[in-house]
């Protein structure tokens, strides 16, 4: 003891000049280790003792009793009877069964509960030998929050299920000295609950201003004379707001593959046409061209030439694989919308009102 530094903590009534470990290097290993299998122990001992109020909940009630809210003890045969009457006994004589066997697992629960109360008690006299009495206190606190904790999480779950099945009676969810709304937790969920009520006024403000907004918009277009209504509905804001835009504007629409193809193929077809008539007009460079024919004269009246002459000009085979390879291999992207969300729940306002023929718009002077 003469090597001992003096500022070594000395365990409360010891002998001079011994030490106490546990306080000065921490608690041993075994001190640790039993504690962690106590607190396993206590979980157990807290999930079971659910299971068995469960257990005697689902017994007192005739309707949990024929639900299916524990599937492991609900005895089931795979006969059928043709008849009603001998269905209803073979349902009698299955629910009976299932109630027998719902008595015998709570004999089962009640002696685990007596067991796993034995061995916790037999492990805490265990620890109790090698802890001070403060380190008792704090262990046993420790325990019991964490065994409350359990039973909290474990009634929660089970009111669900009750609720799923259609439980109609009260349960008492078991908090005891555990508290969720403690500490640190209390205050993650205030500071949440005010952030989601500043959110709310926000998003509420802001609903606010884009209705202001829209109703000097609409205003100013009925001053204006930009839309006129005459017809017997009331046109939305939103409509009002798409159809100033006027008659002319487009929204922006995916590209269509097939639609680009065919233009592709119209616009080759167009240049060997156009390269049949050079060609032509090579060989006869002097066409009595001054005279209308009269596919001239009614060419307006005539349905569009499907006509594709064949070309030998060295340079259209490479264009017309240029072209097509590159139809091919393009991948449309997905335009940038050019109204907004509301703007277009005022065009489809629109469009099906015109479609039902209850509105028509046209061009006004």
């Amino acid at each position: 003891s003469s090597g001992i530094n003096a500022e070594w903590p000395l365990r409360p009534g010891s002998p001079e000049g011994l030490f106490d470990l546990n306080t000065a290097m921490g608690p041993p290993t075994l001190c640790i280790d039993l504690e962690e299998e106590l607190v396993f122990s206590e979980k157990n001992l807290a999930r079971r003792e659910s299971q068995l109020m469960l257990l005697h909940t689902v017994l007192a009630d005739i309707d949990m009793l024929h639900s299916k809210i524990l599937p492991s003890v609900h005895p089931k045969i795979g006969k059928t009877f043709s008849y009603d009457d001998l269905e209803a006994k073979k349902n009698d004589i299955l629910n009976n069964t299932r109630k027998q066997l719902l008595k015998i697992s709570v004999d089962e629960a009640k002696r685990d509960i007596t067991t796993l109360q034995d061995n916790c008690q037999n492990q805490f006299n265990i620890l109790r030998t090698h802890q001070s009495e403060s380190e008792q206190h704090s262990t046993r606190a420790k325990i019991d929050n964490e065994r409350s904790r359990e039973k909290h999480i474990i009634s929660v779950k089970h009111r669900k299920k009750l609720d799923f099945h259609g439980y109609k009676g009260n349960l008492q969810i078991d908090r005891h000295s555990y508290h969720p709304l403690s500490g640190r937790n209390k205050k993650r969920i205030k500071t949440k609950e005010r952030k989601n009520k500043n959110n709310k006024l926000r998003q509420k403000k802001k609903k606010e201003e884009n209705q202001k907004r829209l109703k000097e918009a609409v205003d100013k277009i009925v001053e204006d004379n930009l839309v006129v209504n005459i017809s017997s509905y009331e046109i939305p804001d939103l409509a009002m707001v798409f159809l100033s835009k006027g008659l002319n504007f487009v929204e922006t629409k995916e590209v269509d593959k097939a639609d680009l193809k065919y233009d592709a193929l119209e616009f080759l077809r167009s240049m060997a046409c156009a390269s049949e008539r050079f060609t032509d007009r090579r060989r006869n460079p002097n066409p009595d061209s001054q005279q209308p024919k009269e596919r001239d004269i009614h060419a307006n009246l005539r349905v569009k030439s499907k006509y594709k002459p064949v070309t030998n000009h060295p340079l259209y085979d490479e264009v017309e694989r240029k072209i097509l390879t590159w139809v091919d291999q393009f991948q449309p992207k997905t335009p940038e919308p050019n109204i907004s969300p509301g703007r277009k729940r005022g065009a489809q306002w629109l469009r099906k009102m015109c479609n039902e023929k209850k509105i028509f718009i046209s061009k006004a002077d």
